[in-house]
Parts: C-alpha cells; sequence; structure tokens
C-alpha cells in the first residue's frame, strides 16, 4: 500500500475510510512514544474529520473529573476510553483516570482545541499546543 495513492480510494470507488498500512504503523509508533500528545490514527472524507488519540497524563486537568465537567470542543466527540484492556463506550458519569486512552473523532481544525482541553495549557509547548 503506498499512502500516495490513498486519494485514489474515494466514493466514487465506495470507500468511506482509505487504510493506509503505513500510516497505521506510523501511527503505532508515534503511540509508543505520545504520552501526553495528540496522535493522528486515521482521517476520514479527504481530512474533513480525524480520529485521534491522547493518552491522558497524571498531570491533565481533568483527571479524577467526571466527563460531564470537560469543556469538550466543538466538532468533536470522544468515542471511546481505552483504559487497560477495556474499552468502555464513554458516559457524562465516566471518570478520567491517568492512563486513559482517550479516541476522539473531530475536524483537523479542532485537534489543537482539543489537545488544549484535554491536556491543559503547558508553557513548554509552542502555538497550538505542540511541544517544541
Amino acid at each position: 500500500n503506498n499512502p500516495a495513492n490513498e486519494w485514489l480510494f474515494d466514493d466514487a470507488w465506495g470507500v468511506d475510510a482509505a487504510v493506509s498500512t503505513p500510516r497505521m504503523l506510523a501511527a503505532m509508533v508515534e503511540e509508543a512514544t505520545g504520552l501526553g500528545d495528540l496522535v493522528r490514527l486515521m482521517t476520514f472524507r479527504q481530512g474533513e474529520a480525524n480520529l485521534v488519540e491522547i493518552t491522558l497524563p497524571s498531570t491533565a486537568p481533568h483527571v479524577g473529573l467526571a466527563l460531564r465537567q470537560v469543556p469538550l470542543p466543538r466538532d468533536s466527540a470522544l468515542v471511546a476510553i481505552v483504559r487497560g484492556k477495556r474499552v468502555l463506550v464513554p458516559t457524562p458519569d465516566d471518570t478520567l483516570e491517568a492512563g486513559d486512552e482517550l479516541v476522539f473523532v473531530c475536524t483537523a481544525e479542532m485537534e489543537d482545541e482539543v489537545r488544549t482541553v484535554v491536556l491543559g495549557a503547558d508553557p513548554s509547548r509552542g502555538p497550538g499546543g505542540r511541544a517544541g
């Protein structure tokens, strides 16, 4: 699978989401080194929405709070919480724990805001919340 050919696989071919093995492998490598950062796992609809994951560090501002207390940005949805070997479908009463892998669907424009809400403001991060 050549990632440069992803553009071929669209609605005209009956494909909802092009899956690129190299992109998935790259995301897995990033995930292994990405505690406390947002990792893009997949892009839907030619970049209009992304599946992203953030592993919650113990320093995150919402650890110990119920989801109903977390002000999630517009155009984003928390679709799963991976906790150990369990996959949880999030409910407003679920409490976030350090080490939770939060899986979101959001627009590309909202990724930085999702990162900021989940991880909090960090002065060591540059514009948009990215390390650097």
